[in-house]
């Protein structure tokens, strides 16, 4: 009963996160990298490897991923 509630628990977090990747102020690059990291769980270090770029760059674009979303669902 524990793992049902715990997978289901899962599935909506994913959902949300699904939902938020489609806002219109995100930019191709921040949705996919958002997506790889919250939803597939990749490390900021593994998208720079996969990519070719650095680990900065990649939390860069996250960071102002998160950023952009924060202003059209939160409003800040």
């Amino acid at each position: 009963e524990d793992k049902i509630i715990e997978e289901d628990k899962k599935i909506n977090t994913r959902r949300k996160v699904d939902n938020l990747l489609k806002t219109k102020k995100l930019t191709k690059k921040q949705r996919k990298y958002l997506k790889e990291h919250f939803t597939k769980g990749s490390s900021v270090n593994e998208i720079a490897e996969k990519k070719g770029c650095s680990k900065q760059a990649v939390s860069q674009v996250i960071h102002n991923g998160l950023r952009n979303i924060r202003k059209e669902h939160v409003g800040v």
